[in-house]
């Protein structure tokens, strides 16, 4: 009977394994959406590349990138908007078909359509399509009058796209209104006050440069940045060997640091600010 046990437990196991492959088989494709007035309507292709057939449902969110209390980016993501939020697409894209079973080698188109009331203002508008492929498994074996062994698994694996809509003129903006650097557990950790202007996400790139007191170039290091509201951002630097000392430390933001459809030409943002290491 123990024997049995194992050998249950040994093929529930594999079952976990090779369901976790078989989803990783699983590619959806574009990543992101852009819609405007004059295309409405855009497509998501999902494609099951596993051995077995996966059942999907699609669902709308709302959501975006923002900052927790430390700075450190996180995805903020609500099933409805917030009230006063007027940046949510949520009310008015359509997505169809949003559930089907997917055979293996299939794949199926997922349309999304924006129908946007009247007079809505100019600007950008985001919505999150979350794509949900689950594979139920189910592993019985009766052991006789005295025991009965059952097991069953179901694994979900959850993607989370992105869809831009933007009516009429869009435009974007980046300033820094506030700069700090400290040095903490071997790292410089510089947190800057990012407001973001215009009608639209701002996607660019952050440069961060550490000097010390004859002006050479100690550390550094470039991340991409997306601001889609007004946040408070930490960038870390590696800084171990750095001595006790003064130095100052430059922040530059950029769309020239990135490229893409969705990024909007903006003025450049400059913010230099010193400290100390003791």
């Amino acid at each position: 009977m123990l024997a049995l046990k194992y050998f249950f437990l040994t093929a529930l196991i594999w079952g976990v394994l090779l369901a976790d492959k078989s989803y990783a088989q699983i590619r959806i494709a574009p990543p992101s959406i852009t819609l405007d007035d004059r295309t409405p309507t855009g497509r998501f292709i999902i494609h099951n590349g596993s051995y077995t057939a996966v059942e999907v449902e699609v669902d709308l969110l709302y959501g975006y990138q923002h900052t927790n209390e430390e700075g450190k980016p996180f995805f903020m993501r609500y099933e409805d908007a917030p009230d006063g939020d007027d940046h949510s697409a949520l009310d008015w894209v359509r997505i169809y078909p949003r559930h089907f079973i997917l055979q293996p080698g299939e794949q199926q188109f997922v349309r999304m359509a924006a129908r946007p009331p009247a007079g809505l203002p100019q600007g950008e508008y985001w919505v999150r399509p979350v794509f949900v492929t689950q594979e139920p498994m189910q592993y019985h074996a009766d052991a006789g009058e005295t025991e009965a062994i059952s097991a069953r698994v179901n694994l979900r694996r959850r993607d989370v796209l992105s869809v831009t809509y933007r009516r009429g003129t869009v435009n974007t903006a980046i300033s820094i209104s506030e700069l700090t650097a400290e040095k903490k557990e071997g790292k410089i950790i510089v947190k800057a006050n990012l407001e973001r202007g215009g009608n639209a996400a701002y996607r660019g790139g952050a440069r961060i440069q550490v000097f010390n007191e004859r002006g050479d170039k100690v550390a550094g290091n470039g991340v991409g940045l997306t601001v889609f509201k007004s946040q408070v951002r930490a960038f870390e630097i590696a800084a171990d060997e750095l001595p006790s000392g003064n130095y100052s430390v430059e922040l530059d933001i950029s769309t020239e640091f990135t490229s893409g459809n969705l990024v909007i030409p903006s003025e450049p943002a400059h913010y230099k600010t010193t400290f100390f290491i003791p």
